[in-house]
Order: C-alpha cells, then sequence, then structure tokens
C-alpha cells in the first residue's frame, strides 16, 4: 500500500522544493503568499506533495509527528505492510534519482549567478562535478542501491 502510495504519484517536487525558499525577491515573494491566502493552490493528488499537504494541513504538525514513539510508528509500517512493498521500490527510487538531477541543475544554476561568477571565477572553468555530470549525457551518476539482496537501478 505504502510503495503504491510512493511510486505511482510525482515525488519530485515533495523531495526538491520543501524547505527551500523561492528565488524570488521580497515584494514578488510578498504577492505570492498574500494571494495564496485568497485563493490557494489546487491540490492536485498526482503530485505526492499535495498529497502530504493534505495529511498534514497545519503548520505544527512536524511536533506531533516527531513527538510520536517508535513503537507507534512500527505499528502503522506493519499496517501498511511495508514489506510488501519491494514490486513498486523502482518508481520510488526512479523519483528519487529524479530529484537528485533536479537539484543539481539548480545547484549548477545557482553556480552561474553573477554575483558568485565575480566572486569566484574559477566556476567558469567547468570543473565541478556536478556541472562535469550535466556536460555528459545529461546523466548524474548514481550507485546501485542495493535493497533487501535484490539490486535496483
Amino acid at each position: 500500500a505504502l510503495g503504491q502510495l510512493l511510486g505511482v504519484r510525482k515525488p519530485v517536487s515533495l523531495y526538491v522544493d520543501s524547505g527551500i525558499q523561492p528565488a524570488t525577491g521580497f515584494f514578488s515573494e510578498m504577492w505570492r503568499r498574500f494571494s495564496r491566502k485568497l485563493l490557494p493552490d489546487a491540490v492536485d493528488p498526482g503530485y505526492l506533495k499535495d498529497v502530504f499537504g493534505s495529511i498534514f494541513p497545519e503548520p505544527g504538525d512536524e511536533a506531533w509527528v516527531g513527538a510520536l514513539a517508535d513503537s507507534v510508528w512500527l505499528e502503522l509500517l506493519a499496517a501498511l505492510r511495508c514489506e510488501d512493498a519491494d514490486a513498486d521500490l523502482a518508481g520510488v527510487l526512479q523519483g528519487v534519482v529524479d530529484a537528485v538531477q533536479v537539484l543539481s541543475y539548480r545547484i549548477s544554476a545557482a553556480g552561474l549567478e553573477p554575483e558568485l561568477m565575480r566572486s569566484h571565477p574559477d566556476l567558469e572553468d567547468f570543473t565541478s562535478p556536478i556541472r562535469g555530470a550535466e556536460r555528459g549525457n545529461g546523466q548524474i551518476p548514481v550507485p546501485v542501491c542495493g535493497v533487501r539482496g535484490r539490486q535496483h537501478t
């Protein structure tokens, strides 16, 4: 059940955008926040970020989630039958790989900011491993993850 929830929804926005402030100016961000109070974003159940936002809608939800005992989490995982999630694990791992790739593009773009380029001119010679990976075939090398004796790529 948990593997299906995580595997069939688009996870990249949850992994990439959560906790990262947008690269907008003060007034643009103020307007965005104000307009969201009047007209909230539409919830799309195809995105894992929206599903988590529906499950945990309050700003203080992380406090009660963090306060739960380990035994409660183990009971929840047993009820969700996480041991049967191996079949859906490939989709989950692909979502993580996609998120890492998006983050690498954002880091590379941040490295090209004029302020950084002026402060660190050595960034222009493309010696960054992430920027080097992007110069290749657009794929970031990801090690093979061993999960329960099987290997997923």
